[in-house]
């Protein structure tokens, strides 16, 4: 959606299209990334406790993750709501800040959406139910398009339109999982929901301890949009922040395949920018020429970023985040985001240096990620997710089986 959002305000002028780059990275890092960090905590809760066939854990980790995204919504709503200050603090520009931030409050209602589509979708493939996040895509791509096209120009709703147009997107996805979600429930996972309880408001240490670390393995996402949020203070601010943004969202293309009929259009941003305007002609140029040879970083990145996720979710299904959490600060913390501003100012490469900083800092996370999962012992991973999967009686066993203390004898 962020691509294609991109391409459609395109055509209204620069300084629309730079906020919408701008508060479309602000609510990636402060808010969809915050939520998605959390959510994805139960492909190892979730899974472990239903390959082990403890059912009462299933349901119980769905009801702590929804609880636990919930506390984060007030804090994202109170930030989105005040973003205006904070982000004039950062050295945005004063009229891209306050389009901005009108664009994040209209961002707002979606993401209340977005908080349900990731709980569902992430408990349903921790159970080997993933046909419902393709079918999902599908939709939202099919009615995503139409529908920020019609409101920001027929409709003549302006930028805020593609805010719009996301919210009620999300909302639509957020519908059709929780329908796919209770008809799995009455067909191919009848044992996977037993009913609020009480008992979410309880124990929620083991959750915690891998709900914390992987929270903040999603700092690799922070650091990419860190770095377009630090391209709003260069010299040239509306011209980088586009074209940073553009770097951002294709590199994101990449990475979802589900999505990949967005590179193109977003490969078109720079044509459709400002037609028939002299001004606009002039922005669309100078864009191209800041896009352009980052786009050669952006493929390497791409490779690399594949490479990370593929490692990151094998060791993450071992519940191994409390050691990949401080990789991850590392690697972009440490290496990328330092190497980006080095590279950007002192060393005078602008979008190009910011560019390859963020491809320094996915090359660490790769390599070390990778040096972890060549490390593994898996027998004993094997042994750790068996103990922590059944902490507690099993509801359901075979008849053959017997639990003493949470331990097949």
């Amino acid at each position: 959606m962020a691509t294609t959002s991109t391409v459609i305000v395109g055509r209204l002028g620069e300084e629309e299209l730079a906020a919408v780059g701008l508060a479309v990275s602000l609510a990636n890092v402060s808010g969809y990334s915050i939520l998605v960090g959390i959510a994805t905590t139960l492909q190892t809760t979730t899974g472990q406790a239903f390959g082990a066939r403890n059912f009462e854990e299933v349901s119980l980790s769905l009801q702590r993750c929804f609880l636990l995204c919930l506390v984060m919504l007030g804090l994202i709503t109170a930030l989105w709501l005040c973003s205006e200050p904070l982000l004039l603090a950062v050295g945005q520009e004063k009229a891209v800040a306050a389009l901005a931030a009108r664009y994040l409050r209209y961002l707002l209602p979606g993401v209340c959406c977005y908080l349900v589509t990731q709980c569902c979708q992430n408990w349903l493939a921790a159970q080997r139910m993933t046909g419902v996040q393709a079918t999902g895509g599908l939709l939202l791509a099919a009615v995503y398009l139409p529908l920020c096209w019609t409101l920001v120009h027929p409709l003549k709703l302006g930028f805020i339109g593609a805010a719009i147009a996301t919210s009620l997107s999300n909302g639509a996805l957020a519908l059709w999982m929780i329908f796919r979600t209770t008809g799995s429930l009455r067909t191919a996972l009848p044992n996977s929901w037993q009913g609020f309880s009480r008992s979410a408001f309880s124990a929620w240490s083991p959750f915690l301890k891998l709900a914390v670390p992987n929270f903040l393995m999603i700092s690799e996402w922070w650091a990419s949009e860190i770095i377009v949020l630090m391209s709003g203070t260069l010299p040239d601010a509306e011209v980088s922040l586009t074209a940073m943004a553009i770097f951002s969202n294709t590199c994101a293309v990449c990475f979802m395949p589900p999505l990949s009929w967005g590179m193109a259009a977003n490969t078109r941003v720079s044509n459709e920018l400002g037609a028939g305007k002299p001004r606009a002609a002039k922005f669309a140029a100078q864009v191209l020429d800041y896009a352009d040879p980052i786009m050669s970083i952006c493929a390497i990145y791409v490779a690399l970023d594949g490479m990370c996720t593929v490692a990151s979710g094998s060791l993450k299904g071992c519940g191994r985040q409390l050691i990949l959490a401080p990789i991850v600060i590392f690697a972009y913390y440490v290496a990328g985001i330092p190497s980006a501003w080095a590279l950007a100012w002192p060393g005078h490469l602008s979008t190009r240096g910011l560019a390859m900083g963020s491809t320094i800092g996915t090359a660490t996370h790769c390599l070390l990620f990778a040096a972890m999962l060549w490390r593994t012992d898996w027998p004993q991973m094997s042994r750790l997710a068996r103990q922590r999967a059944l902490a507690k009686p099993l509801i359901q066993m075979d008849d053959r089986a017997l639990v003493t203390k949470g331990l097949r004898v």
